[in-house]
Formats: structure tokens, sequence, C-alpha cells
């Protein structure tokens, strides 16, 4: 052996990483049996108090790091595996929207407990749709967001709710949140009411408040933190929200047979962001040019759209052969040597073929009939391939 040591290659990275996941992934199995125990120590009632603190340490010590260092090598991992860069942005920013789509703000079970469940229910419905079942037999569990709430009525209790008004008249500061909801109990039906008052109160004066946002300030106060009364503000503005990215991605999606690279992204990014501006009244005196993250962050946004397909090299078509792509005289010349040199006449169909014939819908088989009504004949393709094929 050399003394001297190896280059360290992309592919040795993901054979070290694939290792690192692959022990991770049987240390995982194992805590799931320890687990297995400590639950069954736990609900024995006639468990000594030396056994439930051997439990206690054996969570504090074992399960909960192993569960981070497990959370951490797959992170590391899938910034390996993925073919793209900043694909773990595009996956934080539809983090809030999930939770928003499927949190019951009424529900007793943490926030965390509920994004935990519902993941797992989503697992068990995409493993359902591979082995072959229908997408209705198992549907992941969806809770009513805070945001779509019951209609007023006299039913609801959350109509009712009156809210002391405001120093300012209009949106409540976060020291006032504080102080109306301090009274209640956490998770309680009340709290829950007040919350949902809250957020409607401030809807109306377009100020920025959110579950997330009253639940966090509640927790900085339970935790002893000064609450200053200052008003909610808006964090910083993306360049794009989830529909004008959503827009964005049907439009790129119509460029049939063309690769969108970042140069496309970052045009497409800098008419949206000069439009913005010049709609709130700014001149725009200079080029307006986002950042090459920036350009990061939305490919990988645009990546997750179904329209859109991932390629890790291309080759750019040449004049001629985009001309007659796009040429009418091209087709037409392609439908004459397809149909004169891959059809065959017989004197009658087989039963086979004319199944597989009267299977497929009238496009694929529109230039069969069209030289089979011309010659008055019975014809069939070379090989049944021709009949579906796809190619240019």
């Amino acid at each position: 052996m050399s003394g001297r040591a190896r280059n360290t290659t992309i592919n040795d990275k993901k054979v070290a990483d694939a290792k690192d996941l692959f022990v991770a992934t049987e240390c995982l199995v194992e805590l799931g049996k320890v687990l297995d125990k400590q639950v069954a120590t736990i609900s024995d009632s006639n468990a000594s108090r030396r056994q439930m603190n051997i439990v206690l340490k054996q969570m504090r010590q074992g399960v909960k790091p192993m569960v981070e260092v497990a959370a951490m090598k797959m992170r590391a991992a899938a910034n390996v595996l993925s073919p793209i860069a900043n694909l773990e942005y595009a996956v934080r920013r539809g983090k809030g929207k999930r939770k928003s789509s499927s949190i019951d703000p009424r529900c007793k079970m943490s926030i965390e407990g509920q994004s935990i469940f519902n993941y797992l229910e989503e697992c068990k419905m995409k493993v359902s749709m591979k082995g072959g079942g229908s997408s209705n037999k198992s549907q992941p569990t969806k809770h009513n967001s805070s945001q779509k709430r019951n209609a007023p009525s006299a039913d609801n209790p959350q109509s009712e709710m009156t809210l002391p008004p405001p120093a300012s008249g209009r949106g409540c500061n976060k020291l006032e949140v504080v102080r109306i909801l301090e009274p209640t109990a956490k998770k309680s039906k009340a709290r829950s009411a007040l919350v949902s008052a809250i957020i409607d109160h401030q809807a109306k004066f377009d100020v920025p408040c959110q579950l997330r946002a009253i639940q966090t300030l509640m927790q900085d106060h339970s935790d002893g933190k000064v609450i200053l009364p200052v008003e909610f503000k808006k964090g910083t503005s993306s360049v794009a929200n989830d529909e004008e990215v959503v827009e964005m991605a049907k439009s790129l999606a119509t460029f049939k047979n063309r690769v969108i690279t970042r140069d496309v992204i970052r045009e497409k990014l800098n008419e949206l962001r000069r439009k913005k501006l010049e709609d709130a009244g700014i001149a725009v005196l200079n080029d307006i040019e986002v950042s090459e993250s920036t350009v990061n962050n939305y490919r990988a946004l645009l990546c997750c759209d179904g329209d859109l397909s991932i390629v890790s090299s291309f080759i750019d078509k040449t004049n001629n052969r985009f001309i007659a792509e796009n040429s009418i005289r091209a087709a037409i010349s392609t439908a004459f040597i397809v149909g004169a040199t891959h059809l065959l006449h017989v004197e009658e169909y087989d039963a086979a073929t004319q199944k597989e014939l009267k299977e497929l819908p009238p496009k694929i088989t529109a230039l069969l009939k069209m030289v089979s009504d011309e010659w008055g004949k019975c014809l069939i393709p070379i090989a049944p391939y021709y009949i579906y094929s796809t190619d240019d």
C-alpha cells in the first residue's frame, strides 16, 4: 500500500454518508425495542420508584440524544443525495403551510405531536399507493386550521367573545395579548376562543398575528422573558409568495422540451420584483438583480412542482433539430414515412390485435385508421410497439 492518502471523491462522501445512515437506521430499530420496554415499565403499576428513575435516565441519556443524532445524519445524507442545492429551504418553507393545514388548535396534543402523527399517516398513504392500493383507502388525518373556523352562530362561543379595547384603537400589541390570555389555562377552550378572537381582530387592521406567533409569545412569557408593549411586525418579505411560485411553475411548464436554467429563473424573479416595486409606486432606476442564493432557493421550490422534471445534465438542441421538431413539413413527412413503412396488409385482424386496438384511445390509432381507409385494407403495425410509440 502506498503511504500517500488518496483524494476524497464525491462518491466516497456518498458512500460514507450512506454507511452512517444505515448504522443510524439500525440504531433506530433498536431504539424502538428499548422504548417498548420503557413503556411496559411505566405502564406497570407495580414498578418501583427506582425503576421509574432508571427509565427516565435512559430516556434523557439515550433515547433523546439518539433521535437528535439520527436527525442530524439524515439531514446530512439528504443534502448529499439531493440533486439540487437548497432543497432543505423548500422543505422548511413549506413547514408552516403543512402545519397550518393539519394542526387543530383545539386538540389537547401538542403541535409537535400532531405533526408526528400527521406525518405517519402521510407515510402510510404513500406506502398503500405504491403497493397499488387506492388513495381513497387511506387518507391523512385532517385537522381544522385555526384560520378555517366555523362561521359565527348562536352555538359558537367564539362569536360572542369580546376583547378589551386596545390602547391604540386598532390592533393589540404583544403585552395586551399576554394580559388577555394570561388568566386562561393553557390548551383550555377559553384560551382557544380568545386566540381565535384575537386573530380575527388583528386581521381587521391588517396586523400580522398568527397562531404560532401567539403560542411563541405566551411561551416566552411563561419562561419569564419581559414582554414589551410593541406591535406585531411582519418578517422580511419574500421575493415571491406561494401563489406566485405556483404561477411561475405553471408558466415554466409551458416551455415544452426546453431546459429551465438558473438564468431563466433569475429573470423571472427579477421581473416579479420589478413589477412589485412599480405597483408600489417606486421608480426603478437601476436593474434589479436577485442574489445567487435566492435563485437557488426558488429553483428548489420550483423543482418540488410535479410538472417540472429534474435532469443532471443536458445538451442544447441544434437549430436544425429545433426547426425539424416544430416544422409542419417535417411532421407530415414523418407521418407519411410511418404510414408507408410501419404497416402491413393482412386479410383480417386477429383477435388479440383487434382487442388491443379497441382499447387504445382514438388519437393513438388515428394514423392507422386513416391509412386503412385510404388503402381499403386491413392493416396492422409491424410490431405492437409502433401502436403507442411516442418517439419524436
